[in-house]
């Protein structure tokens, strides 16, 4: 095999070897996008869960509140007879 012959074959090799990174370049592209789409829709989630959890904790501050006021009333009207 000449020199000529030999660089065609490397050549040939090596636009393979490009087209199969290119390949492997677009479904890496593809599945980063995917892992986005997925990270973002699990943020929101996240913030969603976060946002009734807080909720949650002042509707629990409240009923506490109202608790205390109630047991306070009935300690105040026992304390006056």
């Amino acid at each position: 095999m000449d020199i000529l012959e030999q660089l065609e074959s490397e050549i040939q090799d090596l636009l393979v070897r490009n087209k199969e990174l290119l390949a492997a370049a677009t479904q890496a592209r593809t599945l980063l996008a995917d892992a986005e789409e997925q990270c973002s829709v699990l943020k929101e989630e996240n913030r969603t869960i976060r946002q009734a959890l807080e909720d949650e904790k002042a509707l629990r501050r409240d009923a506490v509140a109202r608790i205390d006021a109630i047991v306070r009333k009935i300690q105040e009207h026992q304390g006056a007879e």
